[in-house]
């Protein structure tokens, strides 16, 4: 090949492999049609009609209202998942420009019609929605005064045809948990239980004042601020004796802000019909609604369920020296100038630092699994006429700061699998912080039920370890 052949062919190349980059780099493909256009933030109502009825939506300030068949707060992330669907839909095809008989396609009687309306544009073209497609997973569909009859996915007539329940907000307390001051509980039998915040924490005000249990309080509010309906059962009930709320189980109300606002929820009787749900109706509405039965394990909780369970509490820096009885041993930890000792039978050696700080930590923590008594009318019922551990606790100046009891009840129970009675160990503990007896957990038993040698003394044990149950 000649040199002036080889620059030709050059040049081809390079005009050739520009004209394709240029076209890889710019060209780009053209989406389908979509059936309206409009940008989704400028809607200001939607309508869907249906054979026999309509559900009509317009935008509210930064949210929506149901406008028909009835008025109530709709839920606005529901109603923007409609637009965006409407306004993303795409035409597959063109299926006929002029048809004669548009009843083989569902649209001499539409299943819905949608009609959006926009911000400086008004009402956009309607669609109408007819059958789905034989085959080929699509809607037939027309849009305004163009004939033709076009395909689009199947998906849109779900997105579209919808009930005014669908769109209704589910959300039932609305209110913000931190902006709560006080909210009450009133049952049936007439028991009320009422909590308020005092600074950062909360207290039991009614029955009787108590130190409440800081979780189980913000769990219960953040249950109750999260409580969505279930269903929607009558909007103007005639007779609230039929759901229970004539004489609601129990009643809670949620005080907000400065000016105390109410947000107040009644509690009837179970859904009928097997449905697991309860009946509920808020103040200022006579719409009765459900909630999903589980929903109550957040928020329906007894006086000793919402006490703080907190056994005995205390500054561990204040502390400059503890006696452990146990039904093994004796021993005593003193506070020393760069830690702690441990003395047992006499013998005193340096302690574990970090194991008598956490020895402090877990009493001064241990909270009960559940109030078994308050006040604890029958030591003996609990083991506390003779504790297994008795942990007496003493300020820096010898001042008796407070004492802890632990003690465990053998009862005779069946195995797990069906077998024969064995032994099982139910813990408690009490602390002369006040009368109540606690439940606790096994392992937290564990932890504080400890010997003179977690605590780093060495050597063989005394001979004269004592067998007696500690003394009261």
């Amino acid at each position: 090949m000649s040199l002036r052949n080889t620059i030709i062919v050059l040049v081809l190349l390079i005009v050739i492999g520009g004209y394709a980059l240029t076209i890889g780099l710019w060209s780009k493909p053209v989406p389908p049609p979509t059936l309206v256009k409009f940008d989704s933030k400028d809607v200001t109502a939607i309508d869907l009609k249906y054979p026999g009825s309509e559900v009509a939506l317009a935008r509210d300030g930064g949210g929506w209202q149901l406008v028909k068949p009835l008025k109530a707060k709709a839920d606005s992330t529901t109603v923007t998942t409609l637009i965006n669907a409407v306004a993303a839909c795409q035409i597959k095809e063109t299926l006929e420009e002029h048809p004669t008989d548009l009843a083989p396609f569902g649209l001499k009687q539409p299943r819905a019609t949608v009609v959006v309306t926009v911000k400086g544009k008004g009402a956009l073209p309607a669609i109408e929605v007819g059958k789905k497609t034989p085959v080929g997973y699509s809607d037939y569909v027309r849009v305004g005064a163009n004939p033709a009859v076009m395909l689009v996915a199947d998906s849109f007539s779900s997105d579209v045809i919808k009930t005014a329940n669908d769109f209704r907000d589910r959300d039932l307390m609305n209110f913000n948990v931190g902006q709560v001051q006080q909210f009450t509980i009133d049952r049936a039998s007439g028991e009320q239980l009422e909590l308020a915040r005092s600074g950062d924490k909360w207290q039991i005000l009614k029955p009787a004042r108590y130190e409440a249990d800081q979780t189980t309080v913000q769990s219960a509010l953040g249950a109750l601020a999260e409580l969505k309906v279930a269903d929607f059962i009558v909007d103007n009930p005639t007779d609230l004796a039929e759901y229970g709320l004539d004489k609601p189980r129990f009643t809670i109300t949620v005080y907000t802000g400065k000016q105390g606002e109410a947000h107040e929820l009644k509690f009837g009787k179970d859904e009928i019909g097997g449905k697991d749900g309860i009946y509920v109706q808020g103040a200022g509405n006579p719409a009765i609604f459900t909630i999903l039965k589980e929903s109550l394990n957040g928020f329906d909780k007894s006086l000793n369920e919402f006490r703080d369970k907190t056994v005995f509490s205390f500054e561990p820096s204040n502390v400059g020296r503890v006696d452990v009885e146990n039904t093994m041993e004796q021993f005593t930890l003193t506070r020393i100038d760069r830690g702690w000792a441990i003395t047992w039978n006499s013998k005193t050696q340096p302690a574990k630092t970090p194991a008598v700080e956490s020895f402090l930590d877990e009493i001064r923590f241990l909270k009960g699994t559940g109030i078994a008594a308050d006040p604890m009318v029958d030591a003996t019922k609990f083991g506390m006429d003779q504790p297994r551990v008795l942990i007496r606790v003493f300020d820096r100046k010898g001042q008796r700061i407070g004492e802890l009891k632990l003690a465990e009840i053998t009862v005779k129970a069946p195995a797990p699998n069906g077998g024969p009675e064995g032994n099982q160990e139910f813990p408690f503990a009490a602390s002369s912080a006040n009368r109540a007896v606690y439940s606790i957990d096994s392992y937290d038993y564990g932890q504080i039920d400890k010997t003179a040698f977690d605590f780093g003394f060495r050597g063989e044990p005394p001979n004269n370890i004592p067998t007696a149950a500690p003394t009261r």
